[in-house]
């Protein structure tokens, strides 16, 4: 289990692990007084936010990565869950936002979905087939909830790519004949 647990010390909010019977501090970016954790994934990334104030008064929030004893600063936002393959997803600047191999990616405008004039506004959750939940505003201003599917690459079937190499072998024969045609006509 994981979340976030206010620290007597200094007054600031701590994420942390529930593990085993104990309760473990995750601690936060920069040393910093806050930090949240929203979730775990079976590998035992854990994923939240850090504020970067070192106030008991909050500020902008980072999305946050704890993994392997390594505390990871995604950029700017909220995150709100993980998948085993370690894909992140959540909120940058309202904006529903993927965090994968080190990159951002706004939902909204970097994925092509059919939803013109949708907003993606947070993404709150996310499977192992990378099926993406969350919820923003329809064209008519709307607060609704979603769900992305991504839509696999086609990949040819060793058939196609039998029946390509023939053709390919094919026009290859084609033009070297009429080569071999032209040359022997003239």
């Amino acid at each position: 289990m994981v979340g976030g647990s206010l620290v007597a010390s200094d007054a600031g909010a701590h994420a942390f692990l529930w593990s085993g019977g104990t309760m473990t501090d995750l601690g936060t970016l920069n040393g910093t007084y806050w930090s949240w954790a929203q979730a775990i994934n079976d590998a035992g990334q854990i994923v939240g936010w850090s504020n970067l104030t070192n106030s008991t008064e909050l500020g902008p929030q980072y999305a946050t990565e704890w993994s392997g004893g390594n505390i990871i600063d995604l950029g700017m936002g909220d995150a709100y869950a993980i998948n085993d393959l370690g894909q992140v997803v959540g909120t940058n600047n309202n904006r529903a936002t993927l965090w994968f191999d080190g990159s951002a990616i706004d939902l909204t405008t970097d994925i092509a979905f059919g939803g013109a004039g949708w907003t993606l506004e947070s993404a709150t959750g996310i499977n192992d087939r990378g099926q993406i939940v969350g919820y923003g505003q329809s064209p008519q201003g709307v607060t609704t909830a979603f769900l992305l599917t991504p839509v696999p690459v086609p990949v040819p079937e060793p058939s196609a790519w039998a029946m390509m190499l023939v053709g390919f072998a094919g026009l290859g024969y084609g033009g070297y004949r009429r080569r071999w045609t032209s040359a022997r006509v003239v």
